[in-house]
Parts: C-alpha cells; sequence; structure tokens
C-alpha cells in the first residue's frame, strides 16, 4: 500500500474513533436535558369492593351425587383510589435508543408512623404505573396485603404520596431456585424523577360483608302493583252510570 494509501486508511480510523467518542459524549448530555416532571396533584377516595365467590361442589365417591362443599359468597373490602391529574407529555427517544413515558409510583404509611415508614404500591411485579392517555390516571390500592396486616379498620388514617418519572423501564431476568428453578424479572427505572408529591392523608370508611348460598336470592325483583287498564275503567264507570239511571227512571214510574 503507497503512503497516500496508508494516510487515506489512518484518517478514516481517526474519523471512526472521533466519531464513536462524539456518541459516547453526546449520550449522557441528552439524558440530561430530559425534562424533569412536576409534582403530581391527584385526589384519594375510598370505596369498598365486592367479589362472588362461587359455590364449590365434589362428586360423592358412594353414590355419585354432586354435593355442595362450601356455598356462594360475598367478599367486601376496603380500597382508595389514586386519581392523579395527568401533566403535558410528549415522548421522545432517549440517549440508549427507547422512547420514553410518564410514569408514576406512590408510596403509603400509617399516619401515625414516622417519616421513614414509606412502603411502595406494587403493580403486579413493577411498582411503576404507566400514566393513561387521558386527562386522568387512575390507580386502585386495595387495602390488604403488605404493609397492611389483617384487616384495616374503619377509622383508620392513611398517609399517600405521588411521585412522576420520565423516561423508559429496563426488564431484566434473574434465576431462582424455589422448590425448582425459575425466572424473575426485575425492573428499573432510567430517566429523570420528579419531587414527591404533599402528603395527603385519607380517613377509611365503613365496610361490611354478605354471604348467600345462592347468587340469584340477592337480586330478588320487588313485585310490581298490577295496574288497572284505562278502558276497563271508563267502561265500568259507564255501566255504573247506566245502572244508577236505570234505577232512578223505575222509582220515578213507580211513584207516578
Amino acid at each position: 500500500m503507497g503512503t497516500a494509501g496508508k494516510s487515506s486508511a489512518v484518517f478514516f480510523i481517526l474519523i471512526m474513533v472521533i466519531s464513536s467518542l462524539s456518541l459516547m459524549i453526546v449520550k449522557p448530555v441528552a439524558a440530561q436535558s430530559m425534562p424533569k416532571p412536576s409534582v403530581p396533584e391527584f385526589t384519594l377516595k375510598f370505596h369498598t369492593t365486592s367479589q362472588y365467590q362461587a359455590p364449590t361442589y365434589q362428586t360423592d365417591p358412594f353414590t355419585g351425587k354432586n354435593v355442595t362443599l362450601t356455598g356462594g359468597y360475598y367478599v367486601e373490602g376496603k380500597a382508595v383510589d389514586i386519581k392523579i391529574r395527568n401533566q403535558p407529555f410528549t415522548s421522545r427517544l432517549d440517549a440508549t435508543g427507547n422512547y420514553t413515558h410518564l410514569y408514576y409510583i406512590y408510596r403509603v404509611k400509617g399516619h401515625f408512623t414516622n417519616e421513614t415508614d414509606w412502603n411502595y404500591g406494587i403493580n403486579i411485579d413493577s411498582k411503576y404505573y404507566n400514566a393513561s392517555n387521558s386527562e386522568y390516571t387512575t390507580i386502585t390500592r386495595v387495602l390488604v396485603g403488605y404493609p397492611f396486616s389483617g384487616e384495616v379498620l374503619a377509622g383508620s388514617q392513611i398517609d399517600f404520596q405521588i411521585q412522576a418519572l420520565t423516561g423508559h423501564i429496563d426488564v431484566t431476568q434473574q434465576l431462582i431456585y424455589f422448590g425448582g428453578f425459575g425466572t424473575i424479572n426485575n425492573y428499573s427505572f432510567v430517566g429523570v424523577s420528579g419531587d414527591w408529591s404533599p402528603t395527603q392523608t385519607i380517613t377509611i370508611g365503613e365496610t361490611s360483608a354478605s354471604t348467600s348460598p345462592n347468587p340469584t336470592l340477592l337480586a330478588t325483583p320487588t313485585p310490581s302493583v298490577p295496574e288497572f287498564p284505562a278502558t276497563l275503567a271508563l267502561t265500568f264507570l259507564a255501566l255504573t252510570a247506566l245502572t244508577i239511571a236505570v234505577a232512578s227512571r223505575r222509582k220515578h214510574l213507580a211513584g207516578s
């Protein structure tokens, strides 16, 4: 290879190296340019949940008949709806080549505990909730399971905080052994996190439970009062008037 060819090759390699360095430098800058989401505005609303548990049956091994093990019943619980007003957001490519999204996370604690006792809400596996495409995003927190031990009593006070995030979620799998080998998903957020909202406190109301061996018994329709047809009413009035007129005529003839 001549001197000119060697110089061209070296120049080409230098261009590639400089381009690679430029890409490495641009990525962190692009990540920093992502706007920080504002503090979310949200409201809390308590409500009860109701779920019907169907009856369970078993075939009697001696008679072959289908016997009922447990009757159907309703299970009522407590829940809180977190209604978040979505903020303006435009998806874009981040430094890693992923499209960004608007997410929310929330945390809860008992009102009378320390400020360090917050517990994150979990959405199946992940604590990240994707914002909806409408004006509001609603997250329903059922008041059962961690960190609530047992039933949440009426009159209990629960603190909530919300945080908004813009970026994307990386999902990696981890090999575990639990009576056999399997995998679990690990979720990590890449992007910019906003500040936590001020604390809002909600007081839990009353709820009750109802049971029934047959769900149709709970929906017995109220008997309606039979309607009296208008035509029949008019006919009855006409016959009554005619009867009175005939009786009066006969009385008049008898007196004359």
